[in-house]
Protein backbone atom coordinates (compact mmCIF):
# COMPACT_ATOMS: atom_id res chain seq x y z
CA UNK A 1 0.00 0.00 0.00
CA UNK A 2 1.32 3.77 -1.14
CA UNK A 3 0.16 6.31 1.74
CA UNK A 4 0.27 9.91 0.78
CA UNK A 5 1.50 12.42 3.36
CA UNK A 6 0.15 16.75 3.26
CA UNK A 7 2.31 19.09 1.74
CA UNK A 8 4.83 18.42 -1.22
CA UNK A 9 6.69 20.92 -3.11
CA UNK A 10 7.07 20.15 -6.61
CA UNK A 11 9.81 22.44 -9.10
CA UNK A 12 8.58 22.01 -12.34
CA UNK A 13 10.13 22.71 -16.12
CA UNK A 14 8.12 24.66 -18.63
CA UNK A 15 9.23 24.38 -22.51
CA UNK A 16 10.89 27.66 -22.32
CA UNK A 17 13.09 26.27 -19.37
CA UNK A 18 11.85 28.68 -17.03
CA UNK A 19 11.23 26.98 -13.47
CA UNK A 20 7.77 26.88 -11.59
CA UNK A 21 7.08 25.99 -7.80
CA UNK A 22 3.88 24.72 -7.23
CA UNK A 23 2.63 23.10 -3.63
CA UNK A 24 0.76 20.40 -3.40
CA UNK A 25 -2.06 19.68 -0.82
CA UNK A 26 -4.41 16.60 0.16
CA UNK A 27 -7.66 17.08 -1.06
CA UNK A 28 -9.26 14.57 1.88
CA UNK A 29 -8.71 17.59 4.16
CA UNK A 30 -4.78 16.98 4.85
CA UNK A 31 -5.40 13.50 6.22
CA UNK A 32 -3.10 10.47 4.45
CA UNK A 33 -4.18 8.75 1.49
CA UNK A 34 -3.78 4.83 0.43
CA UNK A 35 -2.64 5.56 -3.68
CA UNK A 36 -5.72 3.40 -6.13
CA UNK A 37 -4.20 0.54 -7.07
CA UNK A 38 -4.91 1.73 -10.78
CA UNK A 39 -2.14 4.44 -10.28
CA UNK A 40 0.08 1.82 -9.14
CA UNK A 41 2.94 0.61 -11.63
CA UNK A 42 4.44 -2.89 -12.18
CA UNK A 43 7.55 -2.58 -10.01
CA UNK A 44 11.14 -2.06 -11.46
CA UNK A 45 14.47 -4.11 -10.77
CA UNK A 46 17.12 -2.50 -9.39
CA UNK A 47 19.12 -6.03 -8.95
CA UNK A 48 22.32 -4.61 -10.01
CA UNK A 49 22.76 -2.23 -7.04
CA UNK A 50 21.28 -5.09 -4.71
CA UNK A 51 17.65 -4.16 -4.78
CA UNK A 52 14.97 -6.29 -5.96
CA UNK A 53 12.11 -4.60 -6.74
CA UNK A 54 11.32 -0.38 -6.66
CA UNK A 55 7.73 0.62 -6.00
CA UNK A 56 5.92 2.77 -9.23
CA UNK A 57 3.06 4.48 -9.48
CA UNK A 58 1.88 7.49 -11.81
CA UNK A 59 3.16 10.66 -10.35
CA UNK A 60 1.12 13.02 -12.36
CA UNK A 61 -1.80 10.89 -11.96
CA UNK A 62 -1.33 10.79 -8.06
CA UNK A 63 -1.17 14.75 -8.35
CA UNK A 64 -3.86 15.09 -10.46
CA UNK A 65 -6.25 12.99 -8.49
CA UNK A 66 -5.64 13.42 -4.88
CA UNK A 67 -3.77 16.23 -4.83
CA UNK A 68 -4.55 20.29 -4.79
CA UNK A 69 -2.16 23.09 -6.63
CA UNK A 70 -1.21 26.00 -5.37
CA UNK A 71 1.34 28.17 -6.89
CA UNK A 72 4.20 28.80 -4.47
CA UNK A 73 4.26 32.76 -3.27
CA UNK A 74 7.27 35.10 -3.94
CA UNK A 75 8.32 35.02 -0.65
CA UNK A 76 8.57 31.39 -0.62
CA UNK A 77 10.94 31.17 -3.68
CA UNK A 78 12.91 34.32 -2.62
CA UNK A 79 14.25 32.09 0.99
CA UNK A 80 15.16 29.63 -1.66
CA UNK A 81 17.31 31.80 -3.51
CA UNK A 82 20.65 32.02 -1.79
CA UNK A 83 24.43 30.89 -2.34
CA UNK A 84 27.56 30.65 -0.52
CA UNK A 85 31.18 30.09 -1.63
CA UNK A 86 34.00 28.99 0.45
CA UNK A 87 37.91 29.43 -0.72
CA UNK A 88 41.15 28.03 1.47
CA UNK A 89 44.43 28.51 1.38
CA UNK A 90 46.76 26.56 2.86
CA UNK A 91 50.97 26.64 2.65
CA UNK A 92 53.23 24.00 4.06
CA UNK A 93 56.92 24.03 5.20
CA UNK A 94 59.15 21.59 6.43
CA UNK A 95 62.84 21.45 7.32
CA UNK A 96 64.43 18.01 7.83
CA UNK A 97 67.21 16.88 10.30
CA UNK A 98 69.47 14.64 9.89
CA UNK A 99 73.05 15.63 11.37
CA UNK A 100 74.92 14.60 14.50
CA UNK A 101 75.18 16.21 18.18
CA UNK A 102 78.64 15.19 18.97
CA UNK A 103 78.11 11.60 19.63
CA UNK A 104 74.41 11.13 18.94
CA UNK A 105 72.81 10.97 15.87
CA UNK A 106 69.73 13.21 15.28
CA UNK A 107 67.35 12.68 12.77
CA UNK A 108 63.40 14.16 11.87
CA UNK A 109 61.40 17.27 10.45
CA UNK A 110 60.12 19.97 12.08
CA UNK A 111 56.94 21.68 9.65
CA UNK A 112 54.28 24.52 10.26
CA UNK A 113 51.01 24.64 8.15
CA UNK A 114 49.21 27.66 7.37
CA UNK A 115 45.96 27.64 6.96
CA UNK A 116 43.60 30.47 5.70
CA UNK A 117 39.52 30.09 5.41
CA UNK A 118 37.54 32.74 4.05
CA UNK A 119 33.41 32.02 3.84
CA UNK A 120 30.41 34.03 2.44
CA UNK A 121 27.38 33.90 1.49
CA UNK A 122 24.22 35.62 0.11
CA UNK A 123 20.75 35.27 0.54
CA UNK A 124 17.17 36.80 1.42
CA UNK A 125 15.06 37.48 4.10
CA UNK A 126 11.56 37.75 3.91
CA UNK A 127 9.27 39.52 6.48
CA UNK A 128 5.85 39.65 5.31
CA UNK A 129 5.84 41.09 1.99
CA UNK A 130 9.15 43.04 2.51
CA UNK A 131 12.47 40.84 0.89
CA UNK A 132 15.38 42.29 1.71
CA UNK A 133 19.04 40.66 0.65
CA UNK A 134 21.23 39.41 3.30
CA UNK A 135 25.00 39.12 3.09
CA UNK A 136 27.92 37.72 5.18
CA UNK A 137 30.85 35.94 6.08
CA UNK A 138 34.09 35.28 8.06
CA UNK A 139 37.55 35.49 7.34
CA UNK A 140 39.57 32.82 9.12
CA UNK A 141 43.13 34.85 9.14
CA UNK A 142 44.60 36.51 11.44
CA UNK A 143 47.16 39.33 11.05
CA UNK A 144 49.46 36.58 11.60
CA UNK A 145 48.52 35.08 8.01
CA UNK A 146 46.23 32.61 9.23
CA UNK A 147 45.86 29.60 11.46
CA UNK A 148 49.64 27.84 12.39
CA UNK A 149 50.00 24.12 12.59
CA UNK A 150 53.01 22.78 14.03
CA UNK A 151 54.38 19.14 13.40
CA UNK A 152 57.83 17.53 14.81
CA UNK A 153 59.19 14.08 14.07
CA UNK A 154 62.08 12.39 15.29
CA UNK A 155 63.48 8.77 14.69
CA UNK A 156 65.68 7.06 17.24
CA UNK A 157 68.99 6.63 16.24
CA UNK A 158 70.95 3.46 16.39
CA UNK A 159 74.26 3.42 18.74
Amino acid sequence: MLLLSDHTQVLTFRADQRPINNYYFLKNNHAPVSVSPDLVKPSTSLSFAGIPAVLMYDTLGVLARCYDQQAARSADLAIQNWSGEEKVTTGYAKLSIDTDLGPVPVRGNLGVQVIGVKQSSDGLAVDGDKITPLHGGSDYRDAGGGAAVPSATSTPAAG
